[in-house]
């Protein structure tokens, strides 16, 4: 509180800034911290030279993301602090592709957006030397926006027909959330045996689940017109009790009961969830760790499993969608071998009331006003194995993890009532992170992640058939109709992305300055980001993976005060 800290650091694809120190000696002080990228900008000139050499095929994507944060606390009294904060940040992804030959031209511009925002006010008292509390005030909001834009420029294969024709779709999907809420948590430290958390909260939520915006133009048809824009209002409330018993010097429970609550559309639910935590020491180092969990949830993501970017959704339960409520099973061990820490748990998750797309169902772009009636709900199971091994001391130090899993899902009115794999199943998850001192102020950092792909489902065959009469601007045309494999039966690419870097540090009498030279997926794999299907002049279907970033070689430049 008493003295002014700063650190700041410039590079080729980022900056970053953090300032922190006193607004009152003794009394108050603030942080403020904020960042940006424009990898987007380093990365141009390697797609310049892939659109170079391909001139019929021209794709230039872009992305960025930026966050802030600030904070305030001030100390009232002995017994009494205040605190504020506040965080916004957004990511921002977009692809531009363009592809020409001599029968059409074809423009394609899709952009995904997110933003994040909360705010809040805590009041920190203690009560006594064994209870204090949190009262604390929150104000979060979520966007998410998707915009697309196609344009076709070709010439009709009609007899009596001259001249090009141009067909362009624009659309714009936007969807929200915004929450006040407000909750009570306290600490009592009863005995030495014992200690006790306990509190209650409620948060207002008003959910935009999604609005549509579409503009579409072809042979004399014109269409602008705005879908979907509703709102819907729900209060959750809670309330939980938990205990920290000390059995005795190798044995240690934590116990609790949570309950929750929503109240939404004239229909309430309400739920009773039991929590248990064990941990017993056997001889030789080793901890053994058994856990049990009964959860709701109200909110429920809505991923989207076909192809295309991920543009996964988060919808809220209603009077006819129920929340989410899941159990769960872990039990791990682990041990300390002098330097290093090991780890292994295998867990079990049961969900009922999952939600997911109807078959052929979509949000984004659809002229369905009604989007509860896109969505099924069924069940799914989640199980599988972690290992955790960390060196933390010496100079070499590093950790190593690795979990084995399978995630599914069954819904009556998907994939025939058949189980099939979750999207985000993802078999094997690996990553490895090792640092060297090779002096005080020399150090040599590398991170290798592995994942295995996203599992999809793709049209299995497509064939063309007439429209129905009636469509009188689409008359003479066909429509393009796909028939999907089986659910998420194929998978992407798996991701796989090798980080290096190497630090020079020098002290100086009143900072500390770094070089840092480091080479982000250094060995170059264009890692799949999504997948698109595209159609050549001979009228070939063809599947095209997108990546997100080459190599990004940099240099930065941080300084510290």
């Amino acid at each position: 509180m008493n003295e002014f800290h700063g650190d700041a650091t410039a590079s080729l694809i980022s900056s970053k800034l953090t300032l922190e120190g006193p607004l009152i000696k003794d009394k108050a002080s603030f942080m403020i911290s904020g960042r940006r990228t424009y990898v987007d900008l380093l990365a141009q000139p390697f797609f310049n030279s892939v659109n170079n050499a391909n001139p019929n095929q021209q794709t230039n994507p872009r992305y960025y993301f930026y966050d802030t944060n600030m904070k305030v606390n001030y100390k009232v009294g002995k017994k009494d602090r205040v605190y504020f904060s506040h965080f916004q940040g957004k990511d921002d992804f977009g692809i531009r592709d363009r592809y020409s030959d001599s029968t059409r031209t074809e423009e394609f511009d899709f952009g995904i957006d997110w933003m994040n925002s909360i705010s809040a006010a805590r009041w920190n008292h203690q009560w006594s030397p064994k209870l204090f509390s949190n009262v604390t005030a929150t104000r979060s909001e979520y966007q998410f926006n998707t915009r697309a834009l196609s344009e076709s420029t070709f010439q009709p294969n009609f007899p009596d027909t001259t001249g090009q024709e141009v067909e362009r779709f624009a659309g714009l999907y936007f969807s929200g959330i915004e929450d006040y809420g407000g909750r009570i948590d306290f600490d009592y430290a009863h005995s030495p045996l014992h200690y006790v958390r306990f509190g209650t909260g409620y948060t207002n939520h008003n959910f935009s689940p999604g609005a549509t915006n579409l503009e579409l133009s072809s042979g004399g048809f014109n269409l602008d017109t705005t879908l979907g824009a509703t709102s819907i209002l729900s209060n959750e409330f809670f309330a939980y009790l938990e205990d920290e018993w000390t059995v005795n010097e190798n044995f240690k429970v934590n116990g609790g009961l949570h309950f929750a609550g929503l109240a939404v559309e004239g229909e309430t639910y309400t739920s009773l969830q039991p929590r248990l935590g064990l941990n017993y020491s056997l001889p030789g180092d080793i901890a053994l760790k058994a856990s049990y969990a009964d959860m709701m949830q109200f909110v429920n993501l809505l991923a989207n499993e076909g192809i295309g970017l991920p543009t996964d959704l988060w919808v809220p339960s209603t009077a006819n969608i129920k929340p989410q409520t899941s159990r769960q099973y872990a039990l791990g061990l682990a041990k300390n071998l002098g330097q290093f820490e090991l780890s292994l748990e295998g867990y079990y998750k049961d969900m009922k009331n999952l939600v997911s797309y109807k078959e052929g169902a979509n949000f984004l772009f659809s002229l369905d006003e009604n989007w509860e009636d896109k969505i099924t709900q069924g069940v799914g199971q989640s199980y599988g194995m972690e290992f955790f091994a960390q060196k933390k001391r010496g100079q070499t130090t590093g950790w190593i993890g690795y979990t084995l899993s399978w995630s599914w899902r069954q819904f009556e009115e998907i994939n025939d009532g058949e189980r099939y794999f979750f999207t985000y199943d993802r078999r094997h998850d690996f990553s490895a992170v090792l640092t060297h001192e090779f002096t005080e102020n020399v150090q040599f950092s590398g991170a290798w992640v592995y994942g295995t792909g996203r599992a999809i489902t793709l049209p299995e065959f497509s064939y063309l058939t007439s429209l129905p009469d009636g469509l009188s601007w689409w008359q003479n045309q066909q429509a393009l109709v796909e028939r999907p494999s089986d659910k998420n039966s194929f998978r992407m690419s798996a991701y796989h992305r090798l980080d290096l870097s190497l630090s020079f540090r020098k002290e100086r009498r009143n900072y500390e300055r770094w070089w840092v030279i480091s080479a982000y997926n250094a060995y170059n794999n264009l890692n799949p980001f999504f997948l698109e299907t595209t159609t050549d002049g001979q009228g070939n279907t063809k599947l095209r993976e997108y990546g997100l970033f080459p190599i990004i070689p940099s240099v930065a430049y941080r300084i510290k005060f």
